[in-house]
């Protein structure tokens, strides 16, 4: 998965004794000129989660590239059903799960007016926010997601357009009305305004 912290001579490495080479990269096109076009040739089967990453990595030099997008675990990312499970102290009108951006930041400052729980990394950075929280992940991120009023999805600009993100289908997946940023890409994957509303 991702591939950052593999030099290419390793991965030549385990090629050239038969070991099949397989590179998931979900953060495409982050990264592409400056780190990923330097290993592409090295794997045997690369899976990006952009459709449009796939002929890109064609181009520079990748032997096999296939689409595989994200999803969720319906063991994990589910509705759940007692309050006795749910997170109450959570409850709000508004969540949002995900790293700090000043993208995102400036979003979530239109939004004031209501009772906002923001759960994730660098959020300090986010001057004048308020109901900020560490990050969260697995079984009690879906139990915040069970127990707000609407789960904001705010792609990173590099993705915007490009690809959804695995914050839809894990908030999806948990039953939470989930409210995104534009439908660029969504409608491959869900019915826009009906399992996801746009913004």
């Amino acid at each position: 998965i991702k591939g950052e912290i593999i030099s290419p001579d390793t991965i030549k490495n385990l090629g050239s004794v038969g070991c099949p080479v397989v590179l998931w990269y979900p953060d495409d096109p982050r990264y592409t000129s400056s780190y990923v076009k330097h290993i592409l040739p090295f794997y045997d089967n690369i899976f990006v989660v952009s459709k449009k990453s796939v002929k890109q990595y064609k181009e520079m030099g990748a032997k096999k590239v296939h689409y595989l997008p994200v999803g969720c675990d319906p063991s994990i990312h589910r509705r759940i059903n007692s309050d006795i499970e749910k997170d109450i102290s959570s409850e709000r009108d508004i969540c949002f799960i995900g790293t700090y951006s000043s993208h995102r930041a400036n979003t979530i400052k239109s939004l004031d007016k209501f009772q906002i729980g923001i759960w994730g990394a660098f959020w300090w950075f986010g001057r004048g926010i308020k109901g900020k929280n560490p990050p969260t992940y697995g079984p009690e991120m879906v139990k915040i997601y069970n127990s707000t009023k609407i789960a904001l999805n705010i792609h990173d600009q590099t993705d915007y357009g490009i690809k959804t993100n695995m914050r839809l289908f894990e908030a999806a997946g948990s039953g939470a009305f989930v409210l995104s940023d534009g439908e660029k890409g969504l409608s491959d994957l869900f019915e826009p305004n009906k399992e996801i509303v746009c913004f």
